[in-house]
């Protein structure tokens, strides 16, 4: 008899202990899941957040093309285009409002685009207010871009938003920056019709014309390229392909050749108001893009909370059934069970600390047992599949982090990368008292070498130039390309004039002839700029310098190296 209740005893502390390790590795299996079902619901919230700050920046970029008509010089502003626009002004602000209700704790963050958004409608409301022969073409262009700069900042806010959103969901990174692809497309797309406004109205100087249309048909075209391919990712959702060839076609094929007529005809004087109505429809396609991009997102998204549910209730209920069968099984087969048990309570307690190695083989002990260690193995898969999906995570969000950072044409750093990295370099430069010095290089007649050998043609001279850049720049020098045909590097520890000489050494290196790489004749203007250790600008402010310089060397000929003061410039100019 004490034999017998000894041996009970033991059933129950064994069984006990095996009911314990399987409620702790279910409930750490059921805390994970609702750790990723938290996840997804926070990703949820920002995926809301995120599409109704892309819906008000789409807003903003929107309520342009009715403040170009009105301002129209040619005619009055009728009441029909006054109402029109203050029709999209309420519904620009009841989109904003509802970003920043949806915003909570970040509201303060939407208060710079109100306020450039006051100012760039008084200078709109401004020129409404005056007769049609008082309205002046620069005035009418400085309304424009002070409505350029409230779109600027709101494309700075969609962004943050957007990062936010990949924090909690990197799954659909893709999906989120091809929205913002598609957004960034419908405002430049926006922005190459005010210039045609501005043309029309006399307030954009022909050569000033040319280069901004340069600017933006390359961001453009960059931008449709990058759309077009990793489109095709999904071409398994018709409604993506069909938003892509509508862009296609009632953009790229319609309102642009419109605009560029305009720019190929300096001295037209046409309506303003009459080619914003003609141009303005081509911008719904990309508009309905990220309409659909973003649906798609919410669509992933929710695809993954309901999974996570799932799991949820699936590893609650697997835990409940373990635990269940080990006391009734403890209770009614006690004989049977003992040493089987004794082994399943080792196979659960190594679950608990992470050993997901198979166990020893065993011998069979019942059909009843035997599918209990069957429901361990399945445990054990899951858990193995949990760790492969979570190192697969991992390496998607490396391979994200280089996308986004990395230039898909040169392989060089792009604009996102240079803003990320170059206040470090300022800040440790000026720790350790060094100077640093900015070269920035624009490529000579870019757009006649796309005129005359295509895009593919100028895809190659910008490798080419990319490769030329890096062999003359130093370990550690970032250099990235900084826009169409634009690229930037920063040295630290470079002075003026070492700067000076190794941007002569990259413009003489761009000049020289390859005969491996063949292909047309290039050569850069280039400009140089340089921020001492005790300086207090930042590094747009030593770039905007270069730019400056860059600008005299295009002035001056082109092919030349030239520094920000035309007293203290050195100018290195090719001899034919």
């Amino acid at each position: 008899m004490a034999a017998t209740i000894r041996i009970q005893h033991l059933q129950w502390v064994v069984g006990a202990v095996a009911a314990f390790g399987c409620t702790a590795l279910g409930g750490t299996l059921v805390a994970s899941n609702l750790t990723e079902l938290s996840r997804v619901g926070r990703a949820v919230e920002d995926a809301s957040r995120f599409g109704l700050v892309m819906a008000a920046t789409d807003m903003i970029s929107a309520e342009r093309g009715p403040a170009n008509a009105a301002m129209d010089p040619l005619g009055p502003s009728t009441e029909e285009s006054l109402r029109r626009l203050t029709a999209i002004r309420a519904a620009t602000d009841a989109r904003l409002a509802e970003a920043r209700a949806a915003a909570g704790p970040d509201a303060a963050a939407f208060e710079p685009v109100a306020r450039l958004l006051a100012e760039g409608r008084a200078k709109v409301d401004a020129i409404c207010a005056r007769a049609p022969e008082e309205r002046s073409g620069p005035t009418i262009s400085a309304a424009i871009r002070a409505m350029f700069a409230v779109a600027d900042e709101a494309a700075t806010l969609r962004s943050e938003f957007g990062r936010r959103l990949l924090r909690h969901a990197p799954e659909v990174g893709a999906e989120v920056l091809l929205q913002a692809e598609a957004s960034t497309l419908r405002e430049q797309a926006g922005r190459l019709g005010s210039y045609a406004v501005m043309m029309l109205t006399g307030g954009l100087p022909s050569d000033e014309a040319r280069l901004e249309v340069t600017r933006t048909r390359s961001t453009l075209r960059h931008l449709w390229l990058n759309l077009a391919t990793f489109g095709k990712n999904h071409a398994d959702d018709p409604a993506i392909g069909e938003a892509l060839e509508r862009v296609k076609t009632e953009f790229f094929a319609g309102s642009l050749p419109m605009a560029m007529d305009v720019f190929a005809e300096p001295t037209l004087r046409g309506s303003a108001a009459e080619f914003t109505r003609r141009y303005v429809p081509g911008l719904a396609a990309p508009t309905e893009l990220k309409d659909r991009l973003g649906a798609l997102t919410l669509r992933r998204i929710e695809k993954a909370r309901e999974s996570a549910i799932g799991a949820t209730l699936a590893s609650a209920g697997i835990t409940a059934s373990v635990v269940l069968a080990l006391l009734w099984l403890g209770l009614t087969f006690r004989n049977r069970l003992f040493r089987p048990l004794a082994a399943m309570r080792e196979e659960i307690l190594a679950l608990s600390v992470g050993r997901l190695e198979e166990p020893a083989p065993r011998a069979p002990c019942g059909p009843e047992v035997d599918g209990m260690f069957a429901g361990l193995a399945v445990l054990r898969g899951e858990l193995r599949r949990k760790v492969v999906l979570e190192r697969a995570r991992r390496r998607m969000n490396r391979n994200l982090k280089v996308l986004a950072q990395t230039d898909s044409l040169t392989s060089l750093l792009n604009r996102r990368a240079v803003s990320d990295q170059a206040p470090a370099m300022i800040e440790q430069a000026a720790r350790s008292g060094l100077p640093v010095t900015a070269i920035l290089v624009d490529i000579d007649h870019f757009k006649m070498v796309n005129d005359r050998y295509g895009h593919a043609g100028g895809d190659a001279v910008l490798r080419r130039v990319a490769m030329a850049l890096k062999s003359v720049a130093r370990p550690g020098d970032l250099l990235a390309r900084y826009g169409g045909e634009e690229f930037l590097i920063l040295a630290a520890g470079l002075d003026e004039a070492a700067g000076l000489e190794m941007a002569e050494r990259m413009r003489i290196r761009l000049a020289a002839p390859d005969a491996r790489q063949g292909g047309p004749p290039v050569t850069g203007s280039f400009g140089v700029a340089c921020r001492e250790p005790d300086c207090a600008r930042d590094w747009e402010a030593l770039v905007a310098r270069a730019d400056t310089a860059l600008y005299r060397a295009k002035r001056l000929g082109r092919n030349r190296v030239c520094t920000e003061a035309p007293a203290a410039a050195l100018v290195h100019a090719q001899r034919a």
